[in-house]
């Protein structure tokens, strides 16, 4: 009877030796993918952050572009408004000049006929 328990003792310590050999070989396969996934997810990681940047870098030149535009457009803007300003004025001017011409001429004439007036008195 000895030598049957021995006989199933050897085989449990041959299983047992089986199983934690393949657990072992699975244990270790399953860290080779745990550190393939993770070497290919901080790759993909570092891809997505590389054109984030990339990405962040060329809205930034578009911005500083965009901002220049708008600088040129307002200076624009201020130099149109301010020959608007003048046109204006100037207008307002001719239209000052016309009303002192129509006086100037109007009281010319009333001159002229006094003179005549004088004259014909006279």
């Amino acid at each position: 009877m000895a030598s049957v328990f021995q006989q199933r003792l050897e085989q449990h310590a041959s299983k047992a030796k089986q199983l934690h050999s393949m657990t072992e070989s699975l244990g270790m396969a399953a860290l080779k993918n745990v550190d393939q996934y993770a070497k290919e997810l901080v790759g993909e990681t570092n891809n997505d952050i590389n054109t984030l940047f990339s990405n962040q870098r060329q809205i930034q030149q578009l911005v500083k572009q965009i901002q220049a535009r708008h600088m040129t457009i307002n200076k624009q803007s201020q130099t149109f408004l301010s020959l608007i300003e003048s046109f204006n004025t100037s207008v307002a001017e001719l239209e000052d000049v016309n009303s002192f011409i129509r006086t100037t001429h109007a009281n010319m004439c009333a001159v002229a006929d006094n003179l005549k007036f004088i004259e014909s008195s006279l």
